[in-house]
């Protein structure tokens, strides 16, 4: 099982790959968890830090510190950007949203601790 471990975590649901043809879901669709044991928002959406005007929202660990960062789903990873350790990770199948959606997610972390270990198309399993 593979953790990302990170200080701050921005997480945005990529709303531009959405298909607009309607998937079913099977009993074999992965439902999206959050992927962390807490939830501790720091700073959220158009928040009066640094997020004027973006939809990131700022998670950290229990207690605001590093905690580990579960894969929501089984994905693979699709770009990284050294500046801010980011990561995008992509659904390899379409997931089940909360609200009940199911279609492919994307999810982009920032500034995980330590990125060494991961490369553009390595697989994460979801635990």
């Amino acid at each position: 099982m593979k953790k990302f471990t990170s200080i701050l975590l921005a997480l945005v649901l990529s709303v531009g790959i959405l298909t607009s043809i309607p998937l079913s879901a099977s009993a074999a669709t992965q439902k999206a968890i959050f992927p962390m044991q807490y939830l501790n928002i720091s700073q959220g959406v158009n928040g009066q830090y640094s997020h004027q005007g973006d939809c990131a929202i700022d998670i950290t660990g229990k207690d605001t510190g590093i905690d580990n960062f579960f894969a929501p789903f089984t994905g693979t990873i699709k770009r990284i950007y050294g500046d801010y350790n980011t990561v995008w990770f992509q659904s390899n199948e379409p997931v089940q949203y909360a609200n009940g959606t199911i279609d492919y997610m994307t999810i982009m972390v920032i500034h995980d601790n330590n990125i060494s270990d991961l490369w553009v198309g390595k697989v994460v399993q979801q635990p």
